[in-house]
Formats: structure tokens, C-alpha cells, sequence
């Protein structure tokens, strides 16, 4: 057998990494075995695709395809295919194999395909262990045809030929790349490690206080522990969204892994190259510099970011690439312009393209379903309608209308979209004219709908609607006609404590007699961007992302090829001043500061696949 570069590495490989067995196992079977060339591969495994037999078939595929790869288009022809397996005696004629094929479908659903039900594509499969003849059934008889057969199988051997003619352009940067996955995996793993050892200390600190408090052996202050069980809740949560969120086993970009840029070639590359790949990666690994490292980092790449003007905000660049870039690139790019808007100065930064709220407006209302492209408009709205010249531009291009029409649809709403919605709702609810408008709208029947929804962020947001809403002597006179007292009232004795004082403010504002008489923004010219994001961790809005092939180069190795000098590193550290005494939390004047201190806690999450960025909502 010749032997070439290919094998040199692979041999320095597994010496390196002390895989003598494995090393010695490969060279025996390349003296021994016969070369199977691609193509004789691809026939293998398209012979048992037409002929049916899914263990065989799996065999191969599993074998043929390296793991680093069995991402994106491979996903979806997994579940495809195991879908495909199922119908294939059915569509031979061999009904009889039915039940046993889909209950093999039905565990492969609760398995490996879990994760495909949070995506629009394959939720309808779902529900097909439940029809009784789905060849029959409108929404499958395409899938039982030899069309539907045939276009699978060629999507199959096309995915397999550009396995075949990757060729990478240094060998040794694909083993570099995999050698660095591992180690990102294990430092995820110590830094996951370190939380849970933190938390469980913290844990057996304040039991053993409760214990002695309890034995009469001291005092404990039940105050201070009522705040640090609320605490250890919300970071339960938290983690229980990361461990669902792919996002959440890729590590954090370490400080000392940053390398100074480029900028100005990377906004020659962003806003004049045909390359519409290279520009998504590009965009994606500017976005991960922000949400894979900690934020004392965040913030000074951020800092970066703006400094040169990376989105040329000063030449309305970002709402002009919003309009004329692919519908592939404005998706990377609101992505990246999400993340930035969940940082003050990005807000800042954002909001200084005069365009940017009418194009962001525009766009959420071309899309007419809840893709991932409007669910990171509708995030980049929310969090810019912190400010108050937004709010206004918002009110008057009718987003309260356009978010009234989203909700009252709301089963159709990714739980993203359905948080983001109603917080983007609740600011805009807290001026003047947002209440002229939900006013005229006739809102009280929507949020009365959504006010005991199982989503406990979606009532928080609710709940700060209804309250600021109830400032309007119209909307109290008819929401105690619709018998609103006696729904809250019944809400507020099933609910938990945080609910309940939510709805206790709500009932006070219910029964205020005078309009506008608890607060009245009129006179409040200050802007209302009130929080600083505290989270050492920022999620993305999606951060699997699958438009990006195999062979792409991702992340800070993109970003090194636009690397400055040594020279110019050291400028890139600067220390961050995070002056938290300088901003402002959002309150409309004269707020009674307690409601919206309750509702502090309360982000917008999300469970679209791989997850959202999480905001402090005031």
C-alpha cells in the first residue's frame, strides 16, 4: 500500500498521544487490507438505501462519515433516513411491517431525534406514530412516493461526494483543530466542575445554619436566606436551559487566546467581498468573541468593536447590509447586532444608526413566521426599546399593533418569540403613547388570555403590561366590567409568592381612582436604559450554527488571519470600568419602585435550538 502525508500525520498522531495499540492495529490493516476507493463507498451504502436494509445501511454510513462531521446536513439526513427506513416496507407493500417499523421510529424519536422537535422542519414527524395511515394523510403522502424516494437519495449521494472532494489545506491544521476541541472540552468540563463545587458548598453552608437554628444553637437570618434560595432557583434554571443548550458545552474563549485585529480589513471583507460563506463566518466568530468569553472580556472586545466602528454605524452601514445583504447574511448579522445590543455602550453604539429601528421594523414584518432571523429582530427590538427615542419610533411604526396581532396567535410562537414579544410589549406599554394605543386596541382580552400562562417570564411581562396599562381610567372601567378584580384575586391565591406580590400591585393599580395618578412619563427626558448585563456569560441567540459547511474555517481561527502584529497586542487590554452607579435602571417616574424591583429577576430565556441571549428586564 503507498503510503503518503496523510498517513505520516496520522502516524505522528497517535505516537504523540501514546496510542501505540491503535497505531499498531492501523499499520497491520494497511499492509493487509485491500484500498476501497470513495466512490466503491458511496455505492455500498447507496445499494443498502435502495434495497431498504437499515442495519447495514447504518453500518456503513456510521463507519464511512468521521465524527467531527456529523453535524449540520448530516443531522438531517439522519432523521430523514431513519423516517425513510420506517416507510420503506410500506411503500414495497409490505404493510404488515408497520408496527414493528414504527415503533423503531417512534424510540428513534425519543432518542437521538429529541432535539429535532424544537425545529419547524420536523415537528410534523412527531406525530406520525399517532396517524393510522399516513400514506393516506395530507401532510406525509409526498414522502410515500418514489419522487420523494429518489430526491432523498440523491441529496444522500451529493452530501457524500463533498465528503469525497474535501480536501483540507493543511493536514496539520485539522489535527491542530481537533487537538483544541479536546482541550476546550476538558477545560469546559473543569470550569463546570468548579460551579457545581461552588454551588454545593454554598448549599451545605446555609443547611448546616438552618440545623443550628433549628437546634436552638444559634440564629439564622431567614431573611437573608429567603434572597439565597431565590438565588440557588435562578441558577438552577439557568443551568438546566445551558445543559439543553448545545451552546453550552463550547468553552469559553480564554483572554490570553485573543489576538489584536484587523479592522479595517475585516470591514473591507464585510461590506464589499462577494463571499457571502466567509462573511457569515466572519460575523460568527466576531459574535463569539462575545458569547464565549467572560464578561470583564466581552466588554472590552466589545469596547473593540466599537472603537473601530466594526458595523461602520457612522455611515448607516449595518441598516443599509440589513437591506441589500443575502437573506443569509442579515440573519449572521442580526445575530451578531443582538448580542451587542444586550450591553449598554452596544446600545449606545447600535442606536447611533439613525435607520436601524424602521429597517429592523421593516424586516420583522416581512417575515410572516417565527423564523430564527425575526425571533433575533424581535431581541435586537426588545432591547433597544430600552431607550426612549426607540420606544417612540416603535410606537409610531405600529410594533404594538404588529406584537398584539404576533400574541393573539401565540401558539404558532417559539417560547422565544413568545418572551421577547411581551417584554418588547411591556416597554413599549410604559409611555404615553403606548398606552394612547393599547388604549385603542382594546388589548385586555389578549393579556387576559396570557396571564396565567404556563411560561413564568411570559406572565412576569404580562403582569408589568397590566400594571403600567391600568394607569388609563378607560382600561380600569372596563377591565372591572370584564370582572378583572375577581381573575386576579383567584390568580393571586393559586400563585407563588413572587406572583402574588405582582398581582397585589396590580390590584392596587386596579383600584387607584385618579388616571395617570401613580406615574406619568411625560416629563422624564432622561433616557430609560437601566441595567448593565452582570452575567458572566453571555448565551447566543444561536450558536450551533448550520449554514456553515465542514471545510469552513471557524471562530478565532478565522479571526487570526486578519491578526495585527505583536507589537499591537498589548494595546488590546485595557482595563474596563464597569461604573454600575453611572446607568440607570428603567422606571418610569415615580414608580413605586417595589413592582419593578420584583420583576428584576425575570430575563427573557428562550428554548429555540441552542438557545438566546438572556437580559435583565426593568
Amino acid at each position: 500500500m503507498e503510503l503518503n502525508e496523510t498517513h505520516g500525520i496520522a502516524h505522528f498522531y497517535l505516537v504523540l498521544n501514546n496510542l501505540t495499540q491503535t497505531l499498531d492495529c492501523l499499520q497491520n490493516e494497511m499492509n493487509s487490507a485491500n484500498i476501497v476507493t470513495h466512490k466503491e463507498w458511496h455505492a455500498i451504502i447507496l445499494k443498502h438505501y435502495d434495497e431498504g436494509n437499515r442495519k447495514k445501511f447504518f453500518e456503513n454510513w456510521e463507519r464511512y462519515i468521521p465524527a467531527l462531521w456529523k453535524v449540520g446536513e448530516y443531522e438531517k439526513l439522519a432523521f430523514f433516513l431513519s423516517f425513510y427506513f420506517t416507510i420503506f416496507p410500506v411503500i414495497q407493500g409490505k404493510k404488515d411491517a408497520w408496527a414493528q417499523e414504527i415503533k423503531i421510529f417512534k424510540e428513534f424519536l425519543s432518542t437521538k431525534g429529541a432535539d429535532f422537535c424544537k425545529t419547524n422542519e420536523f415537528l410534523p414527524f412527531y406525530a406520525l406514530p399517532h396517524i393510522p395511515n399516513p400514506a393516506q394523510h395530507p401532510t406525509f403522502q409526498k414522502y410515500f412516493t418514489q419522487s420523494w424516494v429518489q430526491e432523498l437519495r440523491t441529496r444522500i449521494s451529493k452530501y457524500l461526494q463533498t465528503l469525497s472532494d474535501y480536501k483540507p489545506q493543511n493536514n496539520s491544521q485539522e489535527l491542530v483543530r481537533a487537538r483544541n476541541h479536546e482541550e476546550y472540552l476538558r477545560a469546559a468540563i473543569i470550569e463546570s466542575n468548579s460551579k457545581w463545587t461552588n454551588f454545593a458548598f454554598s448549599l451545605l453552608g446555609i443547611s448546616k445554619q438552618l440545623l443550628a437554628h433549628i437546634g436552638g444553637l444559634g440564629e439564622a437570618n431567614l431573611e437573608l436566606m429567603k434572597k439565597k434560595v431565590l438565588e440557588y432557583e435562578r441558577f438552577l434554571i439557568s443551568s438546566e436551559d445551558s445543559v439543553s443548550n448545545a451552546s453550552s458545552f463550547i468553552p469559553v474563549i480564554n483572554k490570553e487566546s485573543l489576538v489584536a485585529l484587523n479592522y479595517a480589513a475585516i470591514k473591507r471583507d464585510l461590506f464589499s467581498s462577494a463571499d457571502e460563506l466567509k462573511n457569515c463566518a466572519l460575523l460568527q466568530a466576531l459574535r463569539w468573541r462575545l458569547t464565549r468569553s467572560s464578561s470583564s472580556v466581552r466588554r472590552q472586545v466589545l469596547e473593540e468593536y466599537i472603537s473601530h466602528d466594526i458595523l461602520r454605524i457612522n455611515e448607516s452601514g449595518l441598516s443599509k447590509l440589513l437591506q441589500s445583504g443575502s437573506l443569509k447574511l442579515v440573519d449572521y448579522l442580526s445575530k451578531l447586532s443582538n448580542v451587542i445590543a444586550g450591553e449598554v455602550q452596544g446600545r449606545s453604539y447600535l442606536l447611533k444608526d439613525s435607520q436601524l429601528i424602521p429597517v429592523l421594523v421593516s424586516l420583522m414584518k416581512k417575515e410572516e413566521k417565527d423564523t430564527l432571523l425575526r425571533q433575533n429582530i424581535i431581541g435586537n427590538l426588545q432591547k433597544l426599546s430600552l431607550r426612549r427615542g426607540p420606544q417612540t419610533i416603535m410606537i409610531e411604526s405600529k410594533v404594538i399593533e404588529w406584537l398584539v396581532m404576533a400574541l393573539r396567535n401565540h401558539q404558532e410562537l417559539s417560547e422565544y418569540s413568545l418572551e421577547y414579544c411581551s417584554a418588547l410589549l411591556m416597554n413599549l406599554s410604559l409611555t404615553t403613547i403606548g398606552k394612547d394605543v393599547c388604549e385603542r386596541l382594546d388589548i385586555l382580552p389578549l393579556l387576559a388570555s396570557l396571564i396565567n400562562h404556563d411560561n413564568p417570564n411570559l406572565r412576569t411581562y404580562i403582569n408589568g403590561t397590566l400594571y403600567s396599562i391600568f394607569t388609563r381610567l378607560s382600561l380600569k372601567q372596563k377591565a372591572l366590567k370584564m370582572g378583572f378584580d375577581k381573575i386576579l384575586r383567584q390568580l393571586h391565591d393559586d400563585s407563588e409568592e413572587a406572583f402574588k406580590k405582582q398581582i397585589l400591585f396590580i390590584l392596587e393599580q386596579l383600584k387607584c381612582e385618579y388616571e395617570d395618578s401613580c406615574y406619568s412619563d411625560d416629563e422624564q427626558e432622561e433616557e430609560n436604559d437601566n441595567f448593565d448585563e452582570d452575567s458572566d456569560q453571555v448565551s447566543d441567540e444561536e450558536d450551533v450554527d448550520e449554514l456553515l459547511d465542514h471545510s469552513a474555517i471557524l471562530g478565532e481561527e478565522l479571526l487570526r488571519q486578519y491578526q495585527l502584529g505583536p507589537e499591537s497586542r498589548a494595546s488590546f487590554y485595557t482595563p474596563y470600568s464597569n461604573d454600575i452607579s453611572s446607568i440607570e435602571r428603567q422606571r418610569p417616574s415615580n414608580t413605586p419602585v417595589d413592582f419593578y424591583d420584583l420583576i428584576q429577576g425575570h430575563r427573557p430565556k428562550s428554548k429555540v435550538p441552542r438557545t438566546p441571549v438572556l437580559n435583565k428586564l426593568a
